[in-house]
């Protein structure tokens, strides 16, 4: 089986409980309950990730990693929180606003649990940032002047959403392998399905018909984001051309990208949500 099919395959399986509207469920989605399934009874991801040759990281760039994810987490947390308490006319419907509100439920879980981890491994959590939403740091404008107003438009808050989303996304599977072989391991595998089955969920509403998959560099999002996106349109996979891979040659270099979550560095992820924080 070649991996557009199975992946293909995995498409077709039960519909995700938050899809909205109902429809064939997303690479992600399905991931996300592959993960939480198979993987995990068999120990799998633990045993690919966390080799007994492999030498585990110190506690402190453990630690760092683990706040990588929660500063990302944060910026997320915050935007949906703000958007939640914000005018009731944000939402066009009252679907799109329980959409939110099941997306600010799991970011606070997924938020919880990274403090609590830190926390109780002896190290401090690092606290939120003050955020500009507006996206003025991501053009160099004045605070709060940016060319986004995702308090008053729900275009502007979708679009801001799903970039978060991605990148909270690209930042865990980064920090899964700085994490490799220490207790965090397990941890930051469950956060990953999860996040990304988010991401997935946001896409849908974000543009009516665009593939819910990561798709090159661009993602349906304006040119603003490049920085979320930077290197996503990657095509070599442990070095080796998706594109050579059987039955898959003469495929648009683009779908070969929606295949995978490229990694996203610490120092990047830091980078991006600094962006956003004054």
């Amino acid at each position: 089986m070649t991996l557009f099919s199975w992946l293909e395959s995995l498409a077709a399986l039960t519909p995700d409980p938050l899809a909205t509207p109902a429809g064939p469920a997303s690479r992600r989605g399905a991931l996300a309950r592959l993960g939480r399934g198979a993987v995990a009874a068999s120990g799998l991801g633990a045993t690919l990730l966390a080799s007994p040759n492999a030498a585990a990281a110190p506690q402190s760039v453990v630690t760092d990693a683990l706040n990588t994810v929660l500063r990302v987490a944060q910026a997320q947390q915050a935007l949906l929180t703000t958007a939640l308490a914000a005018s009731a006319t944000l939402f066009p419907a009252p679907a799109d606003r329980t959409t939110f509100e099941q997306l600010a439920l799991a970011m606070n879980d997924l938020v919880g649990q990274l403090r609590t981890a830190i926390t109780q491994s002896g190290d401090a959590a690092e606290v939120p940032l003050r955020y500009d939403f507006s996206g003025a740091g991501l053009t160099g404008a004045p605070a709060q002047t940016g060319p986004l107003q995702p308090l008053t438009s729900y275009a502007d808050l979708l679009t801001l959403t799903q970039a978060l989303a991605d990148l909270l996304t690209r930042t865990l599977v980064g920090q899964l392998g700085v994490v490799a072989g220490t207790l965090f391991t397990d941890l930051l595998g469950q956060l990953l399905p999860t996040a990304a089955r988010l991401a997935a969920l946001v896409r849908r509403r974000t543009t009516a018909g665009a593939s819910v998959w990561v798709r090159g560099g661009e993602n349906d999002v304006p040119n603003l984001f490049s920085l979320f996106y930077a290197d996503d349109d990657n095509t070599t996979i442990f070095g080796i051309p998706v594109a050579i891979t059987p039955g898959l040659s003469g495929r648009p270099a683009a779908l070969y990208t929606e295949s995978f979550d490229e990694p996203m560095t610490a120092a990047t992820a830091r980078a991006v949500v600094g962006q956003l924080a004054f």
